[in-house]
C-alpha cells in the first residue's frame, strides 16, 4: 500500500507541475497585429509569454479520470524558479518546488517525498530548456478564439506529448493565456483548468512573505 500512495503522489506532483497561465486583459493594442497572426508567430508568443513570466498564483481543477482535485498555487521566477501548491480537495498534499528539485508531503500520511524534476514540463518549459518551435510543437487548432497546440515528447513528460490550450484575443489574433492542458491519453488522461477568475499574473503582492523557504516570495 505504501508504494502505491507513494506512485500516486507521484503522479499527482508531476503531472500538476506542467504550467498554466492566463492573463486577464491585453494592455494595447499593437499596429502590427492588425492581421491575424501566422501559427509560427503564435508559438513564438507562447515561449515569450513563459519566458517573461515572474509571477502567478491561481486556483486550479485537476482532472484524472472521474475524480476531481482541486487546490492553489503559487509560482515565482524571480531568481530560482520556486512554485508551491497546496491541494484543499481530492486529496491532502503539498508540493514545493525549488530550482530542479520538489518535496511532496502526503498529510495523511506524515510521510516526504523528494525527487528531480529537470525532465517535468513546468520546469523544461519555464526554464527555456524546452524550446517551443515549429519543428517541435504541432498546432491542433488555431481559431479566432482558441489555440491548441501538442508539445511533441522529448523532455516533456518523460517523452510524452503534452497539449496546451490557450485563449487569443478575437480583435487581434494574441495569445492571451493558458486556459488548461492535458497530458497522457484514455483512462490516465491528466487534464487541468485554472479558475480563470482567481488567475493573478505578475504581481508579487499576491505571494506573501513566507510562501516559499527563507520566508522570501
Amino acid at each position: 500500500m505504501g508504494a502505491y500512495v507513494g506512485l500516486r503522489i507521484v503522479t499527482l506532483a508531476l503531472a500538476l507541475l506542467t504550467t498554466a497561465f492566463v492573463s486577464s486583459k491585453e494592455s494595447s493594442v499593437s499596429a502590427d497585429w492588425k492581421v491575424p497572426a501566422s501559427e509560427a508567430q503564435l508559438i513564438s508568443q507562447v515561449e515569450t509569454y513563459f519566458r517573461k513570466l515572474k509571477y502567478l498564483v491561481a486556483e486550479f481543477h485537476q482532472f484524472v479520470g472521474n475524480v476531481v482535485y482541486g487546490g492553489k498555487v503559487w509560482i515565482s521566477k524571480d531568481g530560482t524558479l520556486k512554485v508551491k501548491i497546496v491541494y484543499t480537495f481530492g486529496v491532502d498534499q503539498e508540493i514545493l518546488m525549488v530550482g530542479d528539485s520538489i518535496g511532496v508531503t502526503d498529510h495523511s500520511s506524515g510521510k516526504k517525498y523528494t525527487y528531480s524534476v529537470s525532465s517535468v514540463p513546468l520546469y523544461t518549459i519555464l526554464t527555456g530548456k524546452q524550446k517551443l518551435t515549429p519543428d517541435t510543437v504541432k498546432v491542433i487548432e488555431n481559431s479566432t478564439s482558441g489555440f491548441v497546440i501538442m508539445v511533441k515528447g522529448s523532455s516533456v513528460c518523460s517523452g510524452g506529448d503534452l497539449i496546451l490550450i490557450f485563449t487569443k484575443y478575437e480583435l487581434t489574433g494574441n495569445i492571451e493565456g493558458i486556459l488548461g492542458w492535458k497530458i497522457g491519453d484514455g483512462p490516465k488522461q491528466t487534464e487541468f483548468r485554472f479558475v480563470r477568475e482567481s488567475v493573478r499574473v505578475g504581481d508579487k503582492r499576491q505571494i506573501p512573505d513566507g510562501t516559499f523557504p527563507n520566508g522570501k516570495s
